[in-house]
């Protein structure tokens, strides 16, 4: 008889236990989704960004095109926000287009292979003036450091564009403008657009300009209220 018994007895505790693990991630879930989304919380956010190259330092200095246009990236960002108050770090990667030189100087016979790199890392401070639990609008500004780089590469011929800082790094600033909109419970959308001037720079013709990007962005984030910690 026990033998047939104990079978049963197992059986019984499993299923208490199933139950019982059931019950609590339901609670834990009616805990979470009860939590509010709108301020105070944690979040990362991922997306996508288009970095338009502004003001006359995109213009090649040796011929009469775009040496630098738009082009396409990504961005990351940890943000901390209150009810008024939101502060990020920042890091964007892009990658102006080169085509135009590219094809101009392979037109004229020096068949180069061109390409450019941008790093902005940085933090942002807005506030949101505001918001409701579908949207949450904010303004801010965003500083940091920008490293930007770039080469030509021919057969017989190589040239980085080390002009565009002076030095491997420049001070950029710029304000910023978002729309955040709920998608989930704690998953938003953000469409945001930023104006990013870095420091002045000298180019190799001798004119100081600034290197200024007008960089458009995609991203979703994910919040975690900081009433759950």
């Amino acid at each position: 008889m026990p033998l047939l018994t104990r079978p049963k007895v197992n059986n019984i505790i499993l299923f208490a236990f199933l139950i019982g693990t059931a019950t609590l991630s339901s609670a834990g879930s009616v805990g979470w989704s009860r939590a509010s989304p709108e301020y105070d919380f944690v979040a990362v956010a991922v997306g996508y960004d288009y970095d338009v190259p502004v003001g006359p330092w995109k213009r090649s200095v040796i011929a009469p095109v775009d040496q630098f246009n738009p082009g396409h990236g990504v961005a990351i960002n940890v943000a901390l926000q209150g009810r008024w108050f939101r502060f990020a770090l920042t890091v964007d990667y892009t990658a102006p287009n080169t085509d135009e030189w590219e094809a101009y100087a392979n037109e004229v016979g020096f068949d180069v292979d061109s390409a450019s790199r941008f790093w902005y890392a940085g933090a942002s401070v807005g506030v949101n003036p505001w918001y409701t639990k579908t949207v949450s609008p904010y303004c801010g500004v965003y500083f940091g450091l920008l490293r930007p780089w770039g080469r030509d590469k021919s057969e017989f011929h190589r040239a980085t564009y080390n002009y565009l800082a002076d030095g491997r790094y420049s001070f950029y600033i710029g304000p910023e403008l978002a729309i955040p909109v709920r998608l989930a419970n704690q998953v938003y959308v953000i469409p945001s657009a930023k104006y990013l001037s870095a420091s002045k720079t000298t180019l190799p013709n001798h004119e100081n300009h600034r290197v200024n990007n007008l960089i458009w962005s995609v991203k979703f984030e994910w919040r975690i209220p900081l009433s759950l910690f």
